[in-house]
């Protein structure tokens, strides 16, 4: 198919109240990466924001609930979109999650009850990829491989099948769930004596509450679902002309049901492991860097240009200095760059990594708090980007 020439591509960064939720249309196509915090706000601002009631893809970078969420709201609002791209790390355990979901959290449960936290600080599923990971495979593998069409069907199939009331009280009902209000069995106590991993048990349940809600919405909506492979060495797939991951290679065959349920879920929320994806300097218009909450600490090249947008990591936080190093060591000195931070209100953010960054710089919500939140929007007029009554970042 040849795809008419796009003279006025547009970006925009969508003023969510928290996360990045991010609008890109270019060489006939559009997309929404990541949909911020609110699942009940963003369609309406999506609609506001961009002039449109539907999308050719809706990507979710990773399972953290300021990217995630505005997915499951999309979704479930019925907008329409052609294809939903996902992390593949989702796909491990995900016929467990919808067809067993019992036994999951039974399992979720007993290795969090193994966990041997001595921080004075609580837990987090981050933590647990950090300090935990490798003790907690699974030591009996259940590697198979099936297309990724397939893989998805027969999950569906068997979860339809399988439903009863008592599932969705224990994927949705538990991630409201405080246990000193219900009679719990005896090998769950440990939750109403211990605060850290009370909060931890509630954090993966919102996790696994996240993936089963995108998955089976994007599925029944009748939307492509398209994996993405974590991969610091080989990237493949997406659109060459529009949308190519950096980090991650498209599965077209599916391995799963390799990781013990807390393992699963620490993984899907990794930042390190955010999906990463980058629309080309080309004929249809000018380059987008889609960071997400990565460091970019993966080896395959980034094409840098002149001019290029690129979405501020993890919202601009220290934690990610890698990423800034990354590109300031990589990028021709005298280059133009656009960054683009979406966030909420945090005296954390942004760091010096960012503010100290060379570029203009323009945030959906500055520290100071001095402008209302804005949408920042960039139109490519003669194959560079211009910004669009969008005000300059003031942060300090």
């Amino acid at each position: 198919m040849v795809r008419k020439r796009n003279k006025n591509a547009s970006f925009v960064a969508i003023g969510v109240g928290q996360g990045d939720a991010f609008f890109l249309e270019k060489a006939g196509r559009n997309v929404v990466v990541d949909g911020g915090l609110s699942a009940f706000g963003f369609p309406e601002l999506f609609k506001q924001s961009t002039k449109r009631s539907n999308i050719d893809i809706l990507v979710c970078t990773h399972n953290d609930a300021d990217h995630a969420n505005g997915i499951i709201g999309f979704l479930k609002s019925g907008l329409d979109c052609k294809e939903v791209w996902l992390p593949a790390s989702w796909s491990d355990r995900l016929e467990d999650l919808l067809t067993k979901p019992n036994q999951f959290i039974e399992e979720l449960i007993s290795d969090i009850n193994k966990l041997d936290i001595k921080s004075e600080h609580p837990m987090m599923l981050q933590d647990i990829e950090n300090k935990y990971a490798e003790n907690l495979f699974k030591s009996e593998e259940r590697s198979k491989e099936i297309s990724s069409i397939e893989f998805i069907t027969n999950i569906m199939d068997k979860h339809i099948e399988s439903e009863q009331g008592d599932n969705d009280y224990w994927i949705n009902g538990y991630s409201q769930f405080y246990p000193r209000r219900v009679l719990l069995p005896s090998h769950m106590l440990f939750l109403l004596s211990d605060e850290k991993k009370h909060l931890l048990f509630l954090e993966a349940i919102s996790a696994a509450s996240r993936i089963r809600d995108i998955a089976t919405e994007a599925y029944h909506r009748g939307a492509l679902i398209r994996w993405f492979d974590f991969n610091t060495t080989i990237r493949e797939g997406g659109y060459s002309e529009f949308l190519v991951p950096l980090n991650s290679s498209e599965a077209i065959e599916m391995r799963f049901g390799k990781l013990s349920a807390i393992c699963y879920l620490a993984l899907t929320k990794s930042n390190k492991q955010s999906l990463v994806f980058i629309s080309p300097d080309n004929e249809y218009g000018p380059s987008v860097l889609f960071s997400a909450d990565s460091d970019l600490s993966f080896s395959t090249p980034i094409s840098w240009t002149n001019g290029m947008i690129i979405t501020a990591p993890h919202h601009g936080s220290d934690s990610n200095a890698k990423a800034y190093d990354r590109i300031t060591n990589e990028m021709v000195s005298d280059s133009e760059i656009f960054w683009v931070r979406s966030d909420g209100c945090f005296r954390s953010r942004p760091g010096k990594s960012y503010i100290n960054v060379n570029g203009r710089r323009f945030c959906t919500i500055c520290r100071d708090r001095k402008h209302p939140k804005q949408n920042i929007k960039f139109i490519a007029r003669s194959k560079q980007w211009r910004p669009h009554l969008a005000r300059k970042c003031s942060c300090i």
